[in-house]
């Protein structure tokens, strides 16, 4: 739940319609609440409340339904959620996300709905109910479940680029853009994921001046009606946006600190020169965990990493050079085991699949 931000009188005409749709016959209401944008407090002067309850469903065989009670502000919608398929799609989203047996929108929607909730009728059962569906474990369901669509829709977007259609390229690395930031938002805690508010949250969890949020909106306000080559620069510096987020998200996981949000990864080398010579990471080339392994991916699959790999990956940075590589992984802070030899050797690899160059004094070896 979130904090009750309702005055008495909003509270008083909300219970009324929760107790006129119970005297009307519909299910027994163990537990009702408001949430939407007047509990996350984004509501404007048009926005209407979204209600819902959990009802015993022993009675009634169905998932969820809306009906619409009468009021003195007009019809307002409750949507019945039945406790048997709360208790599922929580158990779903308790377990981890999994291709296999993954929720859907709507599932995830309501979950978001009960966490960001403010109690109107039965206050004790829905504390027990907030408690019961952990928001840190729904906010990294997300994070996984948004990974997949920008990842999807990163794949489709290559493969209309290999067909040569640039227009549903376009569109496919728009959606990815767009489910990167999602999951990035979530790896800050947001569970809210309706687009109309994506921009809101993102000001809520990162702040209005974060260059990331900042290169989100500039690429946003790119028009598409540009020439073919600005349509390619396009593609390419939403990859390089994609790129870090993917980067920032296995960081998170394995708790390694050296990959930075910066103006370099976000704006590219003709924005930002590197002083000297660095390492540059192709923008399409990004890692992808299955299971427990890593593997590395352009417009296919070009290499499993071990684990020093994968760190070796993340400490490129479009700044550094070889030797800066090197010393920070062997001097760093962060815990490493291998030798110089095998960073070394590791870097060449990812040169010669062409997942990263050399720049030098504006050249690329």
């Amino acid at each position: 739940m979130v904090p009750d931000k309702l005055d008495n009188e909003t509270r008083h005409f909300l219970e009324n319609v929760f107790l006129e749709s119970h005297e009307s016959g519909y299910p027994n209401i163990l537990t009702g609440f408001l949430s939407g944008s007047y509990a996350e407090g984004l509501a404007t002067t048009k926005s209407d409340y979204d209600l819902y309850a959990v009802v015993d469903d022993q009675e009634h065989a169905f998932s969820s339904k809306e009906i619409f009670v009468p009021s003195k502000k007009g019809l307002i919608e409750i949507t019945y959620i039945s406790n048997s398929y709360l208790s599922h799609i929580t158990e779903v989203m308790h377990q981890g996300f999994s291709v296999i047996s993954e929720l859907g929108f709507y599932d995830l929607l309501l979950l978001h709905r009960i966490v960001s909730s403010i109690n109107i009728f039965n206050n004790e059962l829905n504390q027990k109910l907030s408690l019961f569906v952990d928001r840190n474990k729904l906010a990294q369901y997300l994070v996984d479940w948004f990974s997949v669509k920008a990842a999807k829709s990163l794949t489709n977007m290559m493969g209309n680029l290999e067909a040569g259609d640039i227009d549903t390229a376009i569109n496919n690395i728009d959606m990815a853009r767009c489910f990167a930031l999602d999951a990035y938002l979530a790896i800050h805690g947001n569970t809210s994921f309706i687009p109309k508010w994506r921009l809101s949250n993102a000001k809520i969890f990162l702040g209005e001046n974060d260059i990331l949020l900042l290169r989100f909106k500039e690429l946003a306000a790119l028009p598409f009606a540009f020439s073919f080559e600005m349509q390619l620069r396009y593609l390419t510096d939403a990859c390089r946006f994609i790129q870090l987020i993917f980067d920032f998200k296995i960081a998170s996981e394995l708790k390694w600190k050296m990959v930075e949000i910066s103006k370099i990864r976000l704006w590219g080398i003709d924005e930002f020169h590197p002083p000297h010579e660095a390492l540059i990471k192709n923008p399409r080339a990004r890692i992808l965990q299955r299971e427990n392994n890593y593997y590395l991916f352009d417009s296919a699959a070009r290499m499993e990493l071990s684990l020093p790999a994968v760190y070796i990956w993340l400490t490129i940075n479009n700044q550094r050079g070889v030797r800066e590589v090197i010393e920070c992984l062997i001097n760093g802070k962060e815990p490493f085991d291998a030798s110089e030899e095998f960073i070394d050797g590791c870097i060449r690899r990812f040169i010669s699949i062409g997942v990263v160059s050399l720049w030098c004094t504006g050249l690329q070896k």
